[in-house]
């Protein structure tokens, strides 16, 4: 097994850019891998010529999957961050693989029964490593995609203000109101002008949904309230409608941001579940 394997990896090692050739033809018009098919062949091809002349290494290892952990580690990570979903980055490796024997195929021949054996004894090796290769690609995937969610979900935790901040919410949304509250009296009753102030109504609004869910519609509620009342008061010549308009406007967006922020609480609960498992 050992002069058939030698050959084979030669093969691999001294042809790898000739194999990796091939190979990208392959893979951009196959349709199980479109990522690939819109990828230049100065980008792809490096990806094949790796694997190549890693080949020796890995095939011959005397402990197989230490050493393709490590390389097909890598890989995954590589292919994970250039936006390959890991069905298409498990089927070019694949790909990969074909073309080594399709190319051995046509410099290695078989002719006595002791040559057939070795070959497939050596198939059976290859299967093997590529076996090892579809554990570590999903295990690495997963992992990765954990990692970014973990991210993401901080990042959101921290908006929420949740843990330790949760405790500074009423502050800052008492802040907000009453900095709304001043700058409509302002307008209104001091300037008698109604300015297109309302953008700023949007904060306490959103911070309001993230933070409360459909309880935060209240704030909405609240400060449309107020609009009309200061317009009624202050603004006689105001036309209500348009502060009507403003208020349903409010609402409804208050409505959309706490149903999504549920929606996210529920997803982020499931996710930390599931991670518990």
């Amino acid at each position: 097994m050992r002069e058939y394997s030698s050959k084979l990896v030669d093969i691999a090692e001294n042809h790898a850019r000739e194999i990796a050739v091939r190979w990208y033809f392959d893979v951009i018009k196959n349709p199980r891998t479109p990522s690939y098919h819109y990828i230049s062949e100065q980008d792809a091809l490096p990806q094949a010529e790796e694997f190549y002349h890693h080949f020796r290494a890995i095939f011959l290892s005397e402990k197989p999957y230490e050493t393709a952990y490590q390389f097909f580690s890598r890989y995954a990570e590589a292919r994970y961050r250039d936006g390959i979903p890991s069905s298409e980055a498990i089927y070019v490796l694949v790909l990969m693989r074909r073309h080594i024997w399709l190319y051995s195929d046509f410099h290695i021949t078989f002719v006595t029964a002791d040559e057939r054996r070795h070959a497939i004894e050596s198939l059976n090796r290859m299967m093997l490593i590529f076996d090892y290769a579809v554990h570590v690609i999903t295990a690495k995937y997963e992992e990765l995609v954990r990692q970014d969610l973990d991210k993401k979900f901080g990042m959101l935790n921290f908006i929420r203000m949740t843990g330790a901040l949760e405790k500074f919410k009423s502050s800052i949304m008492a802040f907000l109101l009453f900095a709304a509250g001043a700058m409509v009296f302002y307008y209104h009753a001091l300037l008698k002008t109604d300015v297109s102030y309302s953008y700023a109504f949007y904060i306490p609004i959103v911070l309001a949904a993230i933070w409360w869910g459909r309880k935060g519609i209240s704030i909405a509620v609240a400060l449309g309230v107020y609009l009309m009342f200061s317009s009624y008061l202050f603004m006689n010549n105001a036309p209500l409608m348009e502060d009507v308009a403003r208020t349903v406007i409010f609402v409804a967006v208050a409505a959309v941001i706490s149903l999504l922020s549920e929606g996210l609480q529920r997803v982020e609960v499931a996710y930390t579940n599931g991670k518990k498992e």
